[in-house]
């Protein structure tokens, strides 16, 4: 009888140390992908930060060539225009969005 019981008794010890294997191996990979997780969310954050830094200086220069643009409009005028060679037009044509022959051969749906 002590027999059967110092088998049934190791064999649960058995079960037991492969049990407590499993769960600390578990454990270990549940920690390696936790940390893996956080290395990649802090890559992430790190370059987004870059490329907010990289837009703000694009959004900054844009605004630098806008304000050179407006001062530039303001100095042109018509002598200067002729100068460098525009002439006014001998008879004004305007553009539509479709010609007039077109549009009044269109059918109904297209108008």
């Amino acid at each position: 009888m002590t027999k059967v019981i110092a088998d049934c008794t190791n064999k649960m010890l058995v079960y037991r140390e492969r049990i407590c294997f499993f769960l600390i191996a578990l454990l270990v990979l549940l920690v390696g992908y936790y940390a893996i997780l956080i290395q990649n969310t802090v890559f992430n954050i790190a370059e987004r930060e870059k490329i907010v830094k990289a837009n703000h200086t694009y959004v900054s220069d844009i605004h630098d060539m806008q304000s050179e643009l407006f001062k530039l409009r303001s100095t042109l005028d018509l002598s200067l225009a002729s100068s460098r060679g525009l002439a006014e037009p001998a008879q004004t044509i305007y553009i539509t969005k479709k010609s007039l022959g077109h549009a009044a051969g269109a059918l109904a749906h297209e108008l």
